[in-house]
């Protein structure tokens, strides 16, 4: 393992507060590839890009094992049935449909929609980025809503015991 491959494993590791010392030779390895977005309670976790391309070789006739080994994962470090159990995943979601749908949570709410034409984004991407904006815009609505009801509350309260001798 290279020291960029180490410092990605090193920082995937600390979200969980686990460090290099927690793992498995082979578990840190794997924790170096792009492709892998995490560790969690003792599992790998992808990153969507993964399983994308996972679905890609598996469409043009790769096996699960192969194509694991294809994005630079050591099959006989991390075993075959991790490479069959992700390649399952992989094709189920590609089969289903919901590997390639956009959804809100790829995109940020926050960016103004201005600023998201000017990034050039195609119609699928536009949708799910509103969809996002509107979940974002109706969080800070009722964020607002609130701090004006505890606002209003906090000066009746004021106001009905103004001049009241206690």
């Amino acid at each position: 393992m290279n020291e960029e491959q180490k410092k990605k494993a090193e920082d995937k590791l600390a979200v969980q507060g686990l460090t290099l010392k927690n793992v498995t030779l082979e578990i840190a390895e794997a924790l170096g590839n792009d492709y892998v977005d995490s560790y969690r309670k003792g599992h790998l976790v992808y990153t969507r890009e993964f399983y994308q391309d996972t679905y890609k070789n598996i469409e043009k006739g790769m096996t699960y094992v192969e194509s694991y080994k294809a994005l630079g994962f050591d099959v006989d470090a991390l075993g075959v049935n991790r490479a069959n159990a992700a390649g399952k995943r992989a094709a189920k979601m590609g089969k289903n449909g919901e590997l390639f749908r956009l959804s809100p949570g790829d995109f940020d709410g926050t960016v103004s929609l201005k600023d998201m034409k000017k990034k050039g984004v195609n119609d699928e991407q536009m949708y799910a980025y509103l969809q996002a904006r509107c979940m974002y815009l109706e969080e800070a609505l009722k964020y607002e809503q609130e701090k004006k009801r505890k606002i209003s509350t906090g000066k009746n309260f004021v106001s009905k015991n103004h001049g009241k001798k206690g």
